[in-house]
């Protein structure tokens, strides 16, 4: 059996131009905001402990040190 496709009610139509006005308004809107607060500065003793964990002969000791100069 055929079945014809039916025409859309106008106010339908409008109320569905509206949700989707309103879903790209609302998730256009700036949810995060990208400035980053600035990090304090290392201090001395920070900087020594990284520099010789990056001299250290074992590997973890290393990649420990590298992460925390990020």
């Amino acid at each position: 059996m055929l079945t014809t496709p039916r025409h859309a009610n106008k106010l339908s139509l409008f109320f569905l131009f509206c949700l989707t006005l309103l879903l790209t308004l609302f998730l256009s809107l700036p949810w995060v905001n990208a400035k980053e607060t600035p990090k304090p500065k290392p201090q001395d003793w920070q900087i020594n402990g990284i520099s010789a964990a990056l001299d250290d002969g074992h590997n973890k000791v290393k990649g420990y040190a590298l992460l925390r100069t990020r």
